[in-house]
């Protein structure tokens, strides 16, 4: 539903993965409330197969969600492949999953917009 992108945290020297609602769907109100929920859901639980969510804020009308940064093949890429290739390959600690299934490249900087 947004679009990831590869951030930096200057402050704490660490890439994360910035997701961001796009402007074209930021003024639905039922899009909003479906990455705030995402964003709580994913926050209130604790495995190595969920991303760590560090923040969720806006920056006028964006809302973003800030979260830990999983390198590696997306979820789509690993079904084409076939499920068993998906067992064999996963990482024992992180696997794909739909908050982090793929990062751009953007030439942002994670902390200069965020609200702490």
């Amino acid at each position: 539903m947004g679009i990831v992108y590869r951030a930096y945290d200057e402050r704490l020297r660490r890439s994360l993965a910035l997701k961001v609602l796009p402007d074209d769907i930021a003024a639905d109100p039922r899009r909003r409330a479906q990455i705030l929920d995402e964003a709580r859901a994913a926050s209130a639980l604790t495995h190595p197969a969920i991303t760590t969510v560090h923040e969720v804020g806006e920056d006028g009308d964006a809302l973003f969600i800030v979260m830990e940064l999983v390198v590696g093949r997306t979820l789509r890429e690993l079904i084409a492949e076939g499920s068993k290739r998906i067992r064999s390959r996963a990482s024992p600690r992180r696997s794909p999953t739909p908050l982090a299934t793929r990062t751009r490249t953007a030439s942002c900087t994670a902390t200069s917009n965020l609200k702490t």
